[in-house]
């Protein structure tokens, strides 16, 4: 598949945000993720470790075309990673969940329909957690499934309660590959210069940051595979 045919529709740093566009989301403003940071201090926002292993994630999936081709390209360069899916997409596209689970990728619940911790009381956060649950393949992680929270927007309660039966997976190094004032040399380099053994990178494969996402992909796996770093699934 090619370009053309895809229809768009814990030790962690301070985010890394150019200074020439506006900050438009909560963690891309440092004194709101540290609140986050040391309210909930069990998030992983970086994995240890002794070897130039780098995480990376892709949100808001899955979506077809785009997260096929995704896994082309992680697959040319002999890349995994974790996708943290929403479960209306889930419910859509079974299938290519299920080939990503085959191809040695992990899979991580970012919630039913996308729901912000902040603007939803604690129950009905978790439910549309737990939801998103029951849609995702029996298989995925035998031990605590990961979560990843929509926005990165996480009430303290409610975090607490995931908690119990989930690990929460954030990220220490942020693509901004959802905005569209970003270019795919951009998200290149702001990625290639930010990344350190253990780094969790935070992507998307969904329609909105596809074109960006998909262009710069190959470039930062090019790159950094030249630098001796390997791309592992949480």
């Amino acid at each position: 598949m090619n370009q053309s045919q895809i229809k768009t529709s814990h030790s962690p740093k301070l985010p890394n945000a150019p200074t020439q566009f506006p900050l438009q989301s909560w963690f891309e403003t440092p004194s709101m993720r540290w609140q986050l940071i040391f309210g909930l201090p069990l998030l992983s926002w970086r994995l240890p470790s002794d070897r130039k292993s780098i995480y990376l994630s892709f949100d808001d999936g899955p979506v077809a075309g785009v997260t096929e081709r995704i896994l082309e390209i992680l697959g040319d360069h002999q890349a995994k990673a974790t996708f943290f899916c929403i479960g209306q997409n889930v419910a859509c596209h079974p299938r290519i969940v299920q080939r990503t689970i085959e191809l040695g990728h992990s899979v991580g619940n970012h919630s039913f329909s996308h729901l912000s911790g902040w603007k939803n009381s604690v129950r009905a956060y978790l439910a549309d957690v737990e939801r998103c649950d029951n849609y995702l393949p029996l298989t995925v992680n035998r031990g605590l499934r990961a979560f990843r929270p929509p926005f990165g927007q996480l009430g303290l309660v409610q975090g607490m309660r995931i908690l119990a039966k989930r690990r929460i997976v954030m990220w220490d190094v942020n693509s901004m590959d959802y905005r569209d004032d970003q270019t795919p040399t951009m998200i290149e380099n702001r990625v290639c210069e930010n990344v350190r053994p253990g780094s969790i990178v935070l992507l998307h494969d969904s329609a909105e940051a596809s074109p960006r996402t998909i262009i710069a992909l190959p470039k930062i796996l090019e790159k950094l595979s030249s630098q001796g770093y390997q791309f592992e699934a949480i």
